[in-house]
């Protein structure tokens, strides 16, 4: 089960998805069990439909993830923000704001989060927490959550 404000929301956009991967490969099975058939035309159509269908389904249930992720990152800017205000010119770890977001001079990285207490550090290549690289700051957030 999914943690969070969309728990519920994630758990039915991953059903919805694994039906869908059923209806492609459904679609593909009928596509091709159609050439033995009489009628392999219409199983031929039947077969594409059902596996366009389920690739479309996928797709929205991808969308519907990536949708939850955005308004599950804006709410954690509006927090962030908000105890920001709370107290001008100083991030929340202590540091005048801005100086904790600037790298080293020459470096190619920079803070991009500290969540939990851990660092999570942009950089070409996607994002590092305790020297494990992510692709996204949700994964390298999911990580720190299981340590």
């Amino acid at each position: 089960m999914h943690n969070g404000k969309y728990g519920v929301a994630r758990s039915v956009l991953g059903f919805v998805q694994v039906v869908g991967w059923a209806g492609l490969g459904g679609g593909i099975l009928l596509a091709l069990s159609a050439s033995q058939s009489s009628d392999w035309l219409a199983g031929l159509m039947y077969g594409a439909l059902l596996g366009v269908g389920g690739l479309v389904q996928v797709a929205l249930a991808q969308i519907g993830g990536a949708i939850i992720e955005v308004a599950e990152r804006s709410s954690e800017i509006v927090e962030e923000l908000r105890g920001q205000r709370a107290k001008p010119g100083v991030a929340q770890n202590g540091q005048p704001s801005g100086a904790a977001k600037k790298a080293p001079p020459g470096s190619s990285r920079s803070l991009a989060k500290v969540y939990k207490g851990r660092s999570i550090e942009k950089t070409p290549f996607g994002f590092e927490v305790d020297g494990k690289m992510f692709n996204t700051i949700s994964l390298a957030e999911r990580y720190i959550d299981q340590i």
